[in-house]
């Protein structure tokens, strides 16, 4: 009966996705930074040479010492499409000394920098393999005003760059192709600069299910679960009354540096998430831990990170008699490895088949999704990259496979959506496990201009959990919210 009502649930999305819209062309705001606080990480510290920190709606950079300072985050640019980088920058300068904007950044031998220089003069940069490349000789830009607040732009459409200062176009030039996938700031000399604010706008393609802006309701599930920190990855019980959620840097998590620990919440009497309480040891050390996956009577939990699993790999422990838990004994995958600190993992209904997201040797881009089955040994087979029509040269993360064993949701930067990552839903069509449907989005509804993922269903197959940065009632800077289809709240307004 529970398979049935998942299907039920999946096949409500996929009855939407029928008859797919026309791909839909979107202008937005892909990204959208006023260093409120610094939920991106930025590059901050204090040091002999440098100082960075966010502070008062400005992130402030200062490079002390003569040389070079940079200071990016990742944010998915497709650079094949037009793009628009906008930042307002107030900076200190000296007679030589030089600030910027970056993009297409790799690393610090690899990048495209927009350059100004005191007053005003402007040019355009490459650096490949730590080789660089005037691509725009110093320009004076006239009536510029020393040390005053400046917008910088780089708008770049149909094979050229053109690049304003203060809303003046004042250099051209052809495409420069992209190394990375980062965007941020430069400063040359001993210099210093407060950043307003950095947004990027992009033209998307959007392959959205049918009328995906009036089929879900998506509400923020209380401050009794979300916090002013990050609540990740939930996972729903298979009674429904238990849910387990990861906190990051919470002051209560376990260890000096506060990393990820996981916490748990039972449903109460109203219906609501009680307040959650973090799990102890041996769940939960100094390093990072979640629950991934519960069994259906509650008593045995799949764990990912170090509890007992070495490289950040899944772990599996058992309720004792006296209610506490025994300790984590480690799940073996083949040839497992990841090039990447983060990542996230997922158990099937099934508990045969295991999803994760990784940065391998054959990863097509930041984060690709992969497959492992269970061996007769209870073992899983090496990592399968799923292939190029759900993998992106960008992060494709947080998978969820539903009860079918064909549905996958998951999140993504580089397919057509409304910001930085968004849910999108596919079905496996062979068992090759790398042939799939078009991936479609979700919706405005669901995803927002900012992160969104950890789209989990139910064991009920009512409804669903998704992690947001963004939505009505938003608390903190990753939120937990529950989607319910509309019909549902038609036949009950208090479901």
């Amino acid at each position: 009966m529970k398979v049935q009502k998942i299907l039920l649930f999946s096949l409500l999305i996929l009855f939407t996705v029928c008859n797919i819209n026309k791909s839909l062309a979107q202008t937005n705001i892909l990204f959208e930074e006023n260093f409120e606080d610094n939920y991106l990480h930025w590059m901050t510290g204090n040091t002999a040479e440098y100082s960075a920190v966010v502070k008062n709606g400005y992130y402030e950079i200062v490079q002390k010492q003569n040389g070079v300072r940079y200071f990016w985050q990742s944010i998915p640019i497709h650079s094949d499409t037009a793009y628009r980088i906008e930042a307002l920058i107030d900076p200190e300068l000296g007679e030589q000394d030089i600030y910027g904007l970056l993009w297409g950044v790799d690393d610090v031998h690899n990048y495209n920098a927009f350059l100004v220089g005191k007053n005003g003069e402007v040019s355009v940069v490459t650096c490949r393999k730590g080789n660089f490349e005037t691509i725009v000789d110093w320009t004076k830009k006239v009536d510029h005003e020393v040390n005053k607040p400046h917008q910088l732009e780089i708008h770049h459409q149909e094979g050229e760059l053109d690049f304003w200062l203060d809303k003046e176009k004042v250099v051209t030039t052809k495409s420069l192709s992209f190394e990375g996938g980062f965007v941020g700031f430069i400063l040359l000399g001993q210099s210093a600069a407060k950043v307003d604010y950095l947004r990027v706008y992009q033209n998307r393609t959007i392959h959205l299910i049918e009328d995906a802006q009036k089929g879900f309701q998506k509400k923020n599930i209380g401050k009794n679960v979300n916090s002013i920190y990050e609540e990740l990855h939930p996972v729903v019980a298979p009674d429904g009354q238990t849910l387990y959620v990861t906190r990051k840097g919470h002051p209560d998590n376990i260890g000096r540096l506060k990393k990820d620990d996981a916490w748990v919440s039972y449903r109460q009497k109203d219906g609501t998430w009680g307040k959650v309480e973090r799990l102890g040891v041996p769940i939960n050390n100094e390093e990072n831990n979640q629950v991934i996956s519960i069994s259906p009577d509650n008593n045995t939990l799949l764990l990912g990170g170090s509890s007992g699993a070495k490289g950040g790999g899944i772990s599996m422990v058992h309720r004792q008699a006296d209610g506490t838990w025994g300790t984590p004994e480690e799940i073996i995958i083949d040839n497992f490895y990841t090039q990447n600190s983060v990542g996230s993992i997922h158990l099937s209904a099934s508990k045969n088949i295991l999803l994760t997201s990784l940065e391998r040797k054959d990863t097509k881009g930041h984060l690709d999704l992969y497959v492992s089955f269970r061996k007769s040994n209870g073992n899983f087979s090496e990592p399968q990259n799923l292939g190029a029509v759900v993998n992106t040269a960008y992060e494709d993360g947080t998978p969820f496979l539903a009860a079918d064993g064909k549905t996958l949701y998951f999140c993504s930067a580089g397919h057509g959506g409304y910001g930085a990552t968004d849910i999108f839903m596919t079905k496996r069509l062979d068992d090759t496990w790398t042939n799939w449907t078009l991936p479609l989005n979700l919706g405005p509804e669901i995803n927002t201009r900012y992160w969104e993922g950890h789209y989990t269903m139910t064991a009920e197959g009512n409804s669903a959990y998704l992690v947001s940065s963004q939505g009505e009632g938003h608390i903190g800077r990753d939120d937990i919210y529950k989607v319910t289809p509309l019909y549902l709240l038609v036949q009950n307004p208090f479901y």
